[in-house]
């Protein structure tokens, strides 16, 4: 039997033990068919009524007075002071509603699906399996930047994610919330050596591959699309970088399955998002050969929650759509 006190736990063995506590004012709930000793918080109406004792005494707010079965008076205005058997549904329907409406509360998450910082943080909740809903902004305000109707950031850009009172910016940083709240297993889960590798890659991944294959993105897809020219000295200098960055990642791959060892991980989901858009181009052909990498990259394109964030992800951004309007 479990005794259950301001989020405290204590194992009472002793039925003389459990009885003195129902006698001091605890009572009896059942959770998932474990039964608990909680404190009874009596209701503002039974703490603060005062009834003369026959015995000359009257009594005060305190509980305990009043569970004596040889009192009279207490007898006689038990309706008040004493309260009335309830089941543990009834006592705490109210507190679970509100635990639970909390719980539920739906993610907002603003910002277009098509950017790859956006499509980070919906990989990461679609991964977890949280329901969020997915707020767009208008083109018209500023292509990245926040009207004014969305919650404020530092910077002013997206994506942004609501979850309850908490406010979060930076795509990393929400994918990092998002699974250690939900899924911490893709985090490295208790193990401090594979967290250290999860982390690890992680930094690989922002600091190597995301600024070489987001160049090579920009120019090869993004500008000819605004009507712009390719910069093919900027192309091939961020080839020849990442050229470098899936060689290091054959290596690494010969030896693991995925980047932070023979588990998925936010380390490997963090790449998604930008070689959707990187595998469309003609610098694919890197990834392709390189077996460990190219396999790699298709059992990520491969999993549930990645097919789902692509359908969101055209790889025209949605600029012909919009140009057809």
């Amino acid at each position: 039997m479990w005794v259950g006190q301001l989020g405290t736990q204590r194992n009472y063995a002793s039925n003389d033990d459990t009885q003195a506590m129902v006698n001091a004012g605890f009572t009896w709930l059942r959770l998932e068919g474990i039964q608990f000793l909680v404190p009874f918080l009596p209701s503002h109406g039974q703490i603060s009524s005062l009834v003369d004792c026959p015995a000359g005494a009257q009594h005060s707010e305190q509980r305990s007075t009043h569970r004596s079965k040889n009192c009279h008076c207490c007898r006689a205005a038990s309706t008040d002071l004493i309260p009335q058997k309830r089941s543990p549904d009834q006592r705490f329907r109210g507190a679970a509603a509100a635990a639970m409406a909390a719980a539920n509360k739906a993610v907002k998450v603003y910002g277009w699906a098509v950017s790859p910082y956006v499509a980070r943080a919906l990989l990461a909740l679609e991964e977890a399996g949280v329901e969020y809903e997915l707020v767009p902004m208008s083109r018209d305000a500023g292509d990245q930047k926040i009207g004014g109707h969305v919650p404020e950031t530092r910077f002013g850009q997206v994506p942004v994610l609501e979850d309850g009172d908490l406010t979060l910016f930076e795509s990393r940083a929400i994918a990092r919330h998002v699974l250690r709240k939900h899924k911490p297993e893709l985090l490295g889960g208790g193990s401090l050596e594979q967290s250290a590798m999860v982390d690890v890659w992680l930094e690989v991944e922002a600091h190597q591959h995301h600024p070489a294959a987001g160049a090579i993105v920009m120019q090869c897809l993004i500008t000819p699309l605004i009507g712009g020219e390719r910069d093919q000295a900027v192309v091939d200098e961020n080839a020849g970088k990442l050229r470098a960055v899936f060689e290091i990642y054959e290596a690494r791959l010969s030896r693991s399955r995925y980047l932070a060892g023979d588990f998925v991980s936010a380390a490997d989901l963090s790449h998604f998002p930008l070689m959707r858009y990187f595998m469309a181009t003609e610098y694919a052909a890197m990834v392709e050969a390189l077996p460990h990498v190219r396999a790699w990259w298709e059992d990520l394109a491969a999993r549930p929650a990645a097919r789902k964030v692509a359908e969101l992800m055209p790889l025209d951004f949605g600029l012909s759509k919009k140009d057809e309007q």
